[in-house]
């Protein structure tokens, strides 16, 4: 029996929803969780330490003793808070020590499945702050991706935003959603959406793009699985084939 594949996630200390990363996933691959500690807030200040490189590989090179198959970087904000280039710098610094193993990053992610839908301008539903939005919106328009409307949560930490209903999600996507958007984006690792957004999709009758979503979709391409699911919204239903690289 082949070994089940292992995505390695870089959690920060303060996410709740740590079982909402699973439910994207088939039964073949399991997801180990290594933590780092972060300032415990949601605004641009806390984000900005978050997304240290250094913070972020001390859980990698923890986790590197288990031997992922893929690590996969978490935090949605602190990603993009200082824009694609401290995203990379992120990203080099995992992967200078993963054994050479792919590594992945949740606006990364975001953004090449927004070009794999086609979705060129986006609505775009916050968990964070209009500051902190700003910064994800900016950091789309870098990738080429136009926001033509947008709504905040304005949550002020991970706590409040698991306590967001599903209703809640429901009503603030059909109040943000704009006609001239192809698809709807929400970001933040908080947030769960994995057995809700395919009646999301139906309401609003185009693709809803989420953090842990699109995070749990780029791993199983870096490990050349492509998962097929009809209950997981339009992203897994049409696979990473055609998508590049970004």
């Amino acid at each position: 029996m082949l070994a089940c594949k292992k995505i390695g996630l870089l959690w920060p200390a303060d996410g709740r929803n740590d079982r909402e990363f699973w439910n994207w996933l088939p039964n073949s691959v399991s997801v180990l969780i290594a933590r780092y500690d972060v300032e415990g807030g949601l605004k641009v200040s806390h984000l900005e330490k978050d997304g240290e490189p250094a913070r972020i590989a001390a859980a990698a090179r923890i986790l590197r003793h288990a031997r992922p198959d893929v690590f996969a970087l978490g935090d949605c904000a602190a990603g993009f808070i200082g824009g694609a280039e401290l995203e990379k710098a992120q990203i080099r610094a995992v992967s200078s020590i993963s054994h050479g193993k792919p590594v992945v990053s949740m606006t990364a992610s975001i953004a090449r499945a927004l070009e794999c839908v086609e979705a060129r301008i986006v609505a775009v539903l916050s968990p964070y702050d209009s500051e902190v939005t700003e910064r994800f919106e900016k950091y789309l328009c870098d990738f080429g991706i136009l926001v033509g409307a947008s709504r905040c949560l304005s949550a002020r930490s991970e706590i409040e935003i698991e306590n967001v209903s599903v209703e809640w999600w429901m009503n603030e996507a059909k109040a943000v959603d704009a006609d001239l958007a192809d698809a709807l984006v929400v970001p933040g690792g908080g947030v769960s959406l994995s057995n809700s957004i395919s009646g999301l999709e139906r309401h609003l009758d185009k693709p809803v793009i989420c953090g842990p979503g699109a995070l749990m979709w780029a791993a199983l391409s870096g490990l050349s699985i492509n998962h097929a699911s009809e209950n997981r919204g339009n992203l897994f239903r049409i696979g990473f084939g055609n998508a590049s690289k970004t």
